[in-house]
């Protein structure tokens, strides 16, 4: 499966927004596969860690509106090329350029209403132009109806993009060396009171700079000798949470096809500048083990 991405672009000329999905191509640069108008509301979640000089686009994109009757294309590139023609700078007005602005303060969104992810969108930890220093991620699923007992655990992965340094957080290690990351220990069932199974604490100021990658893998105990799989399971997501007013801030609902898998990569924060980035990954797969679960994460996020 191709490496894929989202992009929020904007022209500052129109203010006007974009969503653009963009591909992993064989020679290792990122492509652009489709382009599609958005509202400032609709483009809020949309923002990507893929940053590179230009991007490279698929053929099969269509350009943008021609004018016919008055040769101006419609993204107010003058002249235009005419149409039936797909030009790379036609697409993009030639002044579109990627936003990295978005964060978790749900700017054009109701009040008090959390930022819904979907698989592959990023947003920056941080309300209203501010980094925050600590959140707390929420982890929850419910048994299918029906279905049989299962032990879901929800782990960290502390890692380095230079691949130096990684350690694992779990039921059975609850803390990180440095005190930063604190697991408050495993609910065997998914049997909760509230939707939230488990919670993670994680202090980003206090972090050692050495890791620079943040992962949060589930996994089902023992499930290959169990025969389970999330077929099993439903409602699975994650959920970040402002630790201070205990205000869910981002909620990623996994709702694509994971029936045959028994571990996922949910999500990933990446260290960006003097703040941090989350990713709604979504990876699933069938791990032998946590830590093989854990491997994937470092290989497909270093």
């Amino acid at each position: 499966m191709a490496e894929k991405s989202f992009l929020k672009l904007h022209c500052p000329s129109k203010n006007r927004y974009y969503g653009a999905t963009v591909e992993k191509n064989a020679r290792g640069r990122w492509e652009v596969t489709d382009v599609v108008p958005m509202t400032e509301t609709e483009a809020k979640p949309l923002v990507s860690m893929v940053e590179q000089d230009y991007f490279e686009t698929r053929s099969t994109l269509l350009p943008c509106q021609y004018e016919n009757t008055r040769r101006i294309c419609s993204c107010g590139r003058v002249p235009c090329p005419g149409p039936k023609q797909t030009v790379f700078q036609c697409v993009y007005c030639n002044k579109l350029e990627v936003s990295y602005d978005n964060d978790l303060s749900g700017t054009g969104l109701r009040e008090g209403e959390t930022l819904k992810l979907a698989q592959g969108q990023e947003v920056k930890i941080a309300v209203g132009g501010k980094n925050l220093d600590a959140i707390e991620v929420n982890v929850g699923w419910d048994p299918a109806r029906g279905g049989p007992n299962m032990d879901i655990d929800s782990s960290v992965v502390l890692f380095s993009s230079q691949g130096s340094s990684e350690e694992l957080i779990y039921f059975g290690n609850k803390d990180d060396y440095s005190g930063a990351i604190h697991h408050h220990g495993d609910d065997l069932y998914g049997t909760s009171s509230s939707d939230v199974d488990e919670i993670i604490d994680v202090n980003l100021a206090r972090l050692p700079r050495n890791y620079d990658r943040i992962a949060v893998i589930i996994n089902i105990f023992s499930a290959e000798s169990r025969n389970q799989t999330f077929g099993s399971v439903s409602n699975l997501f994650m959920r970040i949470v402002d630790p201070r007013t205990k205000k869910p801030l981002c909620d990623y609902q996994v709702n694509h096809n994971i029936r045959n898998d028994h571990g996922i990569i949910i999500g990933v924060f990446s260290r960006s500048g003097s703040g941090w980035k989350f990713k709604a990954a979504g990876n699933a797969s069938r791990p032998s083990s946590v830590d093989d679960l854990a491997d994937t994460a470092k290989r497909l996020y270093r």
